[in-house]
């Protein structure tokens, strides 16, 4: 019975996190009409590593000793919040910035099927046919998604910021699958917060140019408010909640909430930003989520 009420715990907190990202990518794309992109993500990402940490401290959780001394670790930790934390988060706002946030969600969905391919290729862990039939459609949808941009109502600027999200979920996908690569369960968890720590300081002081020069008092509410909702909500409680998730329930019933949330980004999109869903998004979204459904329902091998 106590297993049970968790598990019903959990679903509704990623029911609530899926809300929350659906609702995101809306909303980072109308506070960028007022707010440097690049001071955004910097500001953003400070905010959600202190939520995390916040939540940390009082789930009286602590990561497994200090930074490391030896430098195999230190340039480990270095790595992954490079690829994870800063070149995600960097490419991830300006691709929302120049693409639409329908697109946006749609493509950054995939992250599943690159760490199973990473997996297929590093590791011993093969894809099955039923697998790679699901990466083929998964990457149909996004090059029909992409090729929109040129062919529809978008712009060459539309089709830059889709190129970017690509690959800004090639970098999320590399920083999970070499998160959970290294070490044993215990000691990737501990990686974790470690990397969002370094990565958030890396990340400021990139952005430090852009963010001393944004007259935030300038701004109207609605933006600062969606600045503090992407930090606070979309990074800081989302991530704790589906890091916990994992835990629970697993990998793959976590990742399905994904695509509700994509769902929720597709309506959104229309109904705040007035933006114009076409038959192409729509026929993408469902190649994508069928696509990630094969891969994750696929029966891996490992030789």
């Amino acid at each position: 019975m106590k297993a049970f009420s968790v598990s019903v715990r959990t679903y509704a907190l990623l029911a609530g996190v899926s809300l929350i990202w659906g609702l995101n990518f809306a909303i980072i794309k109308g506070s960028l009409r007022e707010i440097n992109p690049i001071a955004f993500c910097g500001a953003r990402f400070a905010l959600g590593a202190v939520m995390l940490w916040c939540i940390w401290t009082v789930n009286h959780w602590r990561p497994r000793g200090s930074v490391p001394s030896d430098s195999y670790r230190l340039r480990t930790l270095f790595v992954l919040a490079t690829i994870g934390p800063v070149l995600f988060q960097l490419l991830f706002v300006i691709g929302i910035a120049l693409s639409t946030a329908a697109n946006a969600s749609i493509i950054t969905s995939t992250i599943p099927i690159v760490v199973a391919i990473e997996s297929h290729i590093v590791e011993h862990l093969r894809i099955g046919k039923r697998g790679w039939v699901g990466v083929l459609v998964a990457v149909f949808a996004l090059c029909a998604l992409v090729a929109s941009a040129v062919s529809f109502q978008f712009s060459l600027t539309t089709l830059a910021g889709d190129c970017l999200l690509a690959v800004a979920t090639v970098c999320w996908g590399t920083y999970t699958f070499l998160l959970r690569r290294y070490g044993e369960r215990e000691k990737a968890r501990s990686l974790m917060p470690k990397t969002v720590a370094i990565g958030a300081v890396i990340l400021v002081a990139i952005t430090s140019p852009w963010l001393v020069s944004v007259k935030w008092a300038h701004n109207s509410d609605e933006a600062i408010l969606g600045l503090l909702f992407s930090g606070i909500f979309a990074i800081g409680i989302a991530y704790a909640v589906w890091g916990s998730a994992i835990q629970q329930i697993g990998p793959t019933k976590t990742s399905v909430f994904s695509n509700l949330a994509t769902a929720i980004a597709i309506a959104t999109s229309s109904l705040l930003l007035g933006e114009n869903v076409n038959i192409v998004t729509l026929a993408a979204f469902v190649g994508v989520a069928l696509g990630i459904f094969l891969v994750q329902t696929d029966r891996l091998v490992t030789e």
